[in-house]
């Protein structure tokens, strides 16, 4: 028989994990790669190129439409995100300025 005494104690419900393993572990399951938005850019821009080779076979003619407007949908994503990093980054700059550094 096993001896139940030997166990980890089971967490209380509603109680976080003191262990930064943890956070992080979850972190990166949610987050992945695409954390970093020239990571993102890069994604989006990449599924644009995959739609545009199919929209350029695609059969019926629909078809090869809808891929069209998906990568045309991708890059403007890709867009977004790099002026989002650029906005964020002048930001930061403005921010440190402001209290003197460099």
């Amino acid at each position: 028989m096993e001896n139940l005494s030997k166990r980890a104690p089971k967490p209380k419900k509603g109680v976080r994990s003191t262990d930064p393993r943890a956070h992080y572990a979850k972190r990166d399951l949610v987050e992945g790669s695409m954390r970093h938005p020239l990571d993102r850019a890069d994604h989006y821009r990449k599924e644009a190129v995959k739609c545009h080779e199919l929209a350029k076979h695609a059969q019926p003619a629909y078809l090869g439409d809808f891929y069209r407007r998906i990568a045309v949908r991708y890059m403007f994503m890709a867009e977004d995100v790099l002026n989002e990093a650029r906005a964020r980054s002048d930001a930061a700059h403005r921010a440190i300025i402001a209290r003197g550094g460099a």
